[in-house]
């Protein structure tokens, strides 16, 4: 999964669910991670870059963009229009 590349959008998904944004988060923005646990509906857990919280920092789902092997976001993807 693809973390969201806007930092304002990340703060303002956050101030929506119990887990706070810290400024170290900030150099995850953009950036590929596996998920390491899904906590509920709304929030998983990626791999915190510091160690911090036992390795794992707490995201809202709708930060992440799904991506596939190739690593293309299959989310923004559109079909040329010759094969539409």
């Amino acid at each position: 999964m693809i973390l969201s590349y806007d930092e304002q959008f990340c703060k303002s998904e956050f101030n929506k669910i119990y887990w706070n944004w810290v400024d170290e988060m900030r150099l995850m923005i953009g950036k590929k991670f596996p998920i390491l646990q899904i906590k509920d509906h709304q929030t998983v857990a990626l791999p915190s870059h510091t160690g911090a919280q036992n390795g794992k920092w707490y995201f809202p789902t709708s930060l992440l963009t799904r991506t596939n092997p190739t690593g293309i976001d299959i989310n923004s993807y559109s079909m040329p229009e010759s094969e539409t």
